[in-house]
């Protein structure tokens, strides 16, 4: 099992992990961080059952999905303060562990896309001619569960972990205690579709929150229903713009399994 590491939340999360309660006048020293990552990476790999080294990707320069987006610029309430150690962190991680700088998208996509192909692999792909063993995509970013395959989430703060677990087929939605929606697969990623992502200043259907989202999408057995029940909550609210908003949001929250195929409303 070979893991894929998303090693954007692991910047920040290290980042200021080794912050918290730190007394000093000046900064922890890298040393701290350094021994937080990889004793992190270690645990990681061992608690997704990882059996080779990890592969682990970093964003880059550029994001396709900023020209995608029409309706409210793609991430553009994002405000967050970098973390001391980021660029020592970033530097560490490409030049040291051999983490790959991913350009033009974002460490997500070069997950999904590297999973994606490892399965149509062991499916029987007929124009692969080398060995790939079976990978797990490691990581607490939420939008990777609509990826088909192995998943592994680590415990963070309030965060459970998940798995590791095989998301397949149509997929699942819930309400957590707190009326809040988790899933995973194509039927999570409807809901998203729904909903918007306030993290991403993607704005799905204003006023749509989980309870809704889960009453229209709850009952769907497949995703040509699911992605029918998405576009008719898109027309009723948007009228004419409703598939060309559907398509912009669902683009912007899809996760690339291709090089450069978008996602398409194919109902």
């Amino acid at each position: 099992m070979i893991p894929l590491i998303d090693g954007d939340v692991l910047i920040y999360e290290v980042g200021f992990g080794v912050m918290t309660g730190w007394e000093g006048d000046d900064p922890p020293p890298f040393d701290m961080a350094r021994e937080m990552l990889e004793n992190k990476i270690s645990n990681i790999c061992a608690l997704a059952g990882g059996t080779k080294p990890p592969i682990i990707y970093i964003t880059g320069k550029g994001n396709f999905r900023e020209k995608i987006a029409t309706l409210k610029p793609y991430k553009g309430n994002r405000s967050q303060p970098k973390p001391f150690h980021y660029h020592n962190l970033r530097a560490y991680m490409v030049g040291v562990m051999g983490a790959i700088l991913v350009d033009g998208m974002e460490a997500d996509d070069a997950l999904a896309m590297y999973q994606t192909e490892t399965l149509s692999i062991l499916e029987g792909n007929p124009l692969y001619s080398g060995p790939r063993e079976m990978t797990i995509i490691c990581s607490r970013d939420k939008d990777l569960k609509q990826v088909p395959g192995w998943h592994y989430t680590w415990e963070c703060g309030k965060q459970p972990s998940w798995g590791p677990s095989f998301v397949d087929g149509y997929g699942e939605i819930y309400l957590d205690d707190k009326r809040k929606l988790k899933g995973y697969g194509d039927k999570f990623f409807l809901a998203q579709c729904l909903m918007g992502d306030a993290t991403d200043n993607i704005g799905g259907i204003p006023g749509m929150k989980d309870v809704g989202a889960f009453k229209i999408l709850s009952d769907t057995l497949t995703y040509p229903d699911g992605l029918k029940a998405v576009l008719e909550a898109y027309k009723g609210f948007y009228g004419d713009d409703g598939e060309k908003n559907l398509l912009e949001n669902g683009r912007l929250l899809w996760m690339l399994r291709e090089p450069d195929k978008m996602w398409e409303i194919d109902v």
